[in-house]
């Protein structure tokens, strides 16, 4: 990956290539200010590489407290991005993460694998949405 940059924090690790940013966690994000802090290196990312899919690595720090989490959410909901990936260190973060980003109807889908996670990530036709069966 190429355009390494740590945020002011040092909570996090921001990559970018030509398929997405990555931001790797060192430690939760401490405050809203943090968040706020991450999302507006995340919005430079996006403009000078012309991507709008990313990937947040949880899983070497749990998850973060309520009011970051909700911070984290609004921003997602806000931004408009095309894919959101997250990996996280166990299936019950896995399962929340999603149900919460489909009752949203996000495009964020949460994995306990990264290589799961970026294949998801950058393929397409893995993000299509879940059609409906039809009963014959």
């Amino acid at each position: 990956m190429q355009d390494a940059a740590t945020n002011a924090t040092n909570a996090t690790s921001i990559q970018a290539d030509a398929q997405y940013v990555r931001v790797d966690f060192a430690r939760p994000l401490a405050s809203n200010e943090d968040a706020q802090t991450l999302h507006a290196e995340l919005e430079r990312s996006f403009a000078a590489h012309g991507m709008r899919r990313v990937l947040f690595d949880y899983s070497k720090i749990g998850g973060a407290d309520e009011a970051v989490r909700d911070a984290m959410w609004t921003w997602i909901e806000s931004v408009g991005l095309e894919a959101i990936a997250v990996i996280v260190d166990g299936e019950l973060a896995r399962v929340r993460l999603n149900m919460t980003a489909l009752s949203k109807r996000l495009p964020l889908r949460a994995f306990v694998r990264g290589v799961d996670a970026i294949a998801w990530l950058t393929d397409p036709e893995q993000r299509r949405p879940t059609r409906e069966v039809r009963r014959g």
